[in-house]
């Protein structure tokens, strides 16, 4: 909150809600650590991720890790309080969007299960806020035209992807679900090198449309 009120720049934060709810510490980050620890290699850890990923059932998740395993021990595991997130989401420079309920891959699920992941989310988020987000971020990227489409049907206005591509203002309305973002992580060691990468990409509308086709 120092450096958005700093800088004056107002950011969007995305909420799995089941954690919130449950108070319970990301799959993912359980997994990693439970795996890492047991002498298992990144490789090996990302092929575990995305077999779970693909299960039907968070259930199923929760069984294949083990639910003791997710319980919070300590503040560096834990997602916000429903209070914390509260107070947090009050700040004028606070946005905050739908990552559905949780966390799931959801171009792996189908459409019933889709519905209910953003629509719990939805619910909850407004129970706590006041309001129901008008934006999603795609959980592991995953998404297809189901997924916008079902986004769309529970209110939800835009959509973040994770394709490092420069977005074209002004975005047609047919693509809000579909905008694209630069994730800030390797293969670019800092921000600088970061930034001069973005600046040197050159797509133009074209290309956007092509890629846009395969999830029509």
């Amino acid at each position: 909150m120092p450096v958005l009120e700093q800088f004056q720049t107002p950011a969007l934060f995305h909420i799995s809600t089941w954690y919130v709810a449950e108070n319970r510490s990301f799959w993912v980050d359980v997994l990693y650590r439970k795996l890492s620890a047991s002498g298992k290699s990144h490789t090996e850890i990302i092929g575990t991720i995305e077999e779970l990923k693909a299960l039907p059932a968070f259930s199923d998740i929760i069984t294949r890790i083990g639910e003791n395993a997710m319980t919070v021990y300590s503040d560096n595991c834990r997602q916000f309080t429903v209070d914390e997130l509260r107070d947090f989401s009050a700040h004028p420079l606070v946005h905050i969007g739908n990552h559905t309920h949780t966390h799931a891959a959801l171009a792996l699920q189908a459409a019933a299960r889709i519905k209910d992941e953003l629509q719990t989310s939805q619910q909850l988020l407004e129970e706590w806020l006041g309001y129901q987000p008008l934006f999603i971020a795609y959980p592991h990227g995953s998404m297809n035209r189901k997924v916008m489409e079902i986004a769309a049907q529970q209110g939800l206005r835009l959509g973040l992807t994770i394709e490092p591509m420069k977005n074209y203002l002004p975005i047609d309305a047919d693509d809000m679900l579909f905008v694209h973002r630069f994730n800030f992580s390797d293969p670019w060691a800092d921000v600088t090198t970061a930034c001069r990468q973005i600046i040197g990409k050159r797509h133009d509308r074209a290309i956007i449309r092509q890629l846009l086709s395969r999830f029509r």
